[in-house]
């Protein structure tokens, strides 16, 4: 389900060719914050997706964010040997002792 956009948002994304560049990334980092995924952000402002993942790369999302962009379950792929083996998790799993090295989160 998606967040609630406030209009003043949406009508800053109608501006959007007037916006000056640091304007334009600051409204992408508000959608982000507001928990929006990146594609739903690019549906309503026209960025590249590179740009926008750069812009929002020290966004962290809330945990109750992440779970509603996902849709309650999260894949978790952890490498093991040449092949890697996928398991599904019906709840949001929190793993502080695993790093991103040792373990990949693909979100659907």
């Amino acid at each position: 389900m998606r967040p609630h956009v406030p209009p003043q948002l949406i009508e800053r994304a109608g501006e959007w060719d007037e916006l000056h560049r640091w304007e334009r990334s600051e409204l992408g980092k508000e959608l982000r914050r507001l928990g929006l995924t990146q594609g739903e952000i690019r549906e309503l402002i026209p960025v590249p997706k590179a740009t926008l993942s750069y812009w929002c790369q020290e966004i962290d999302l809330t945990q109750n964010q992440i779970f509603s962009m996902i849709g309650g379950s999260k894949i978790l792929s952890v490498a093991r040997g040449s092949g890697t083996k996928a398991e599904i998790y019906p709840e949001p799993v929190f793993r502080p002792d695993k790093t991103w090295e040792e373990t990949d989160v693909f979100m659907s």
